[in-house]
């Protein structure tokens, strides 16, 4: 199976919900962030592979609804969302092309819960939820609700730092076999962005 491959594999569902949980890293604190900044290295474990898949990437995140996850290697591609409007793209050729297979129509749920995590509230928002949530001591963990979700994503775990004031790790459990990791780094709460961050690649 080749790099391209899994990477495409791991599918715009899976993804959203990333950009959902990432979002949230400061839910627990007692004010909600503004915006977040932060790199991140992602780790994708199979046991048909000998060494886990390593990409690295950023997240740009600004209240209520702006959003860049980027992949900057080995694979370029980036997802921008704009006062909720979505979009990803791939670098093909020398050049970004617009992905219409991405399966947008999912954002808007994972989007409303995601008002309910910024806002320090990991409940199932009045059943209308993406998510059952749980925590307990650093780890907020996450069950899918729909069974076709559960399919692809079986659980994601939110991994807190010792303050509880910030994730640092999202392990993305696929299946028995398959967790795509990711942790967080130099990590910016409320500092300033410019717009062409959530529209141009």
């Amino acid at each position: 199976m080749s790099g391209n491959t899994v990477f495409s594999h791991f599918r715009f569902i899976a993804l959203a919900i990333v950009l959902a949980l990432s979002v949230c890293s400061l839910a627990v604190a007692a004010a909600p962030p503004r915006s977040i900044q932060a790199d991140f290295v992602q780790e994708k474990e199979m046991k048909i592979f000998a060494r886990p898949l390593v990409s690295e990437g950023r997240l740009v995140f600004r209240s209520p609804d702006n959003l860049r996850w980027e992949y900057l290697k080995p694979v370029k591609s980036v997802l921008l969302m704009k006062d909720g409007a979505v979009r990803k793209l791939v670098w093909e050729n020398g050049a970004w092309r617009e992905d219409k297979s991405a399966g947008l129509d999912a954002m808007p749920a994972i989007l409303a819960q995601m008002t309910g995590w910024m806002e320090g509230h990991f409940d199932d928002a009045g059943g209308q939820a993406v998510f059952t949530a749980s925590r307990d001591g650093q780890v907020v963990r996450l069950v899918p609700k729909d069974a076709g979700m559960r399919a692809v994503i079986a659980a994601i775990e939110l991994r807190l730092a010792a303050d509880g004031e910030q994730v640092e790790e999202v392990d993305i459990h696929e299946s028995a076999d398959a967790v795509t990791r990711i942790r967080f780094h130099d990590t910016v709460i409320d500092g300033a962005i410019a717009d062409a961050l959530f529209t141009t690649p």
